[in-house]
């Protein structure tokens, strides 16, 4: 089931704020898509047309339930302050990102379903521009999945791309839930206002505590004048889920290439680039490295007005 407009209680309901309410609702949504794509198969290739395959494939992993649950989830394993619910909602969303996986970018009847519409009815519609480039689009996407290849082939893409979900997920949660801190003094948080700074924890010996949470690096970042703070600070916001990450990187890269020979890429970087406008690695460090030419001058005109040795007046 796709609803077209939520109304205010069954967007509140996605939002549910107990773990036992996402583990319910994942399962009630991931059983309302996968009736979507069985109706989707299901339907006899006489009877297709963009409404009821293309336009529904769309919606469903646009607008449906299960498509919004999702960002819900991953919204709230990175912004909940309660850890059962970040837990929940981790679960639920590697289930909806499997269940993609499965169901979506590495279902062979799914893929001839839609290409049924494309090779045979779609000349007896008439079509926008629109529609036929997203029938274009969504056949490129299909291969670049894999749905192409061997049945052999294809059931190694699909374990690979549920490795790297699992993987992916890890390793943004272990950022999300680091909570390490930097100490400082009160004369080095000039340039914040006093309500900011009493809201900071204190140590027995008066410092205080700045955590490595998006509200306060961004407020520090843009605000304290201590250049010793802001560099504390950065060091450790940018350190966060180190070194735990670092082994999760690595097997994420070696996956990433894996998955990319057997879709046919030389490795990762042409796979992921493959539908995007610069198309290509080569083209995209050419396009970096003339823009890099080009803005070289006026990057170390204004890296010398910077760095001039300017009394700053105090107002």
């Amino acid at each position: 089931m796709v609803n077209k407009a939520f109304d205010t209680q069954q967007i509140i309901s996605l939002f549910s704020l107990t773990p036992l309410g996402i583990t319910n609702n994942v399962a009630l949504y991931l059983d309302q898509a996968q009736q979507k794509i069985d109706a989707i198969i299901a339907l006899n290739d006489n009877e297709r047309t963009f409404a009821n395959t293309a336009k529904e494939l769309d919606e469903l992993v646009s607008l449906s339930n299960c498509a919004i649950a999702q960002r819900v989830y991953e919204a709230l394993e990175l912004l909940s302050p309660n850890k059962d619910i970040r837990d929940a909602a981790h679960d639920a969303y590697i289930r909806i990102q499997q269940f993609w996986v499965d169901q979506v970018s590495t279902n062979k009847k799914l893929y001839n379903a839609f290409m049924a519409y494309t090779s045979e009815q779609k000349e007896n519609e008439h079509l926008s521009d629109q529609q036929r480039y997203f029938l274009n689009d969504t056949i490129s996407s299909f291969k670049r999945e894999g749905l192409s290849l061997p049945d052999a082939t294809l059931a190694k893409v699909k374990a690979l791309k549920n490795e790297l979900s699992s993987l992916t997920a890890d390793f943004d949660r272990n950022i999300a839930q680091d909570n390490r801190s930097i100490t400082v003094m009160r004369e080095q948080l000039q340039g914040l206002d006093a309500d900011f700074i009493n809201t900071f924890a204190r140590t027995e010996d008066g410092s205080y505590v700045l955590g490595v949470d998006y509200p306060t690096y961004f407020r520090v970042m843009e605000n304290c004048t201590s250049t010793d703070t802001r560099k504390k600070l950065y060091t450790a916001f940018n350190n966060r889920a180190y070194p735990v990450n670092h082994d999760l990187l690595m097997q994420v890269m070696t996956k990433r290439g894996e998955l990319a020979q057997l879709l046919g890429y030389h490795d990762f970087s042409y796979c992921d680039i493959d539908d995007q406008m610069a198309h290509t690695p080569e083209r995209a460090r050419t396009f970096i490295a003339d823009l890099a030419e080009r803005c070289l001058p006026k990057v170390m005109e204004e890296k010398a007005l910077l760095t001039r040795d300017v009394p700053v007046s105090v107002i």
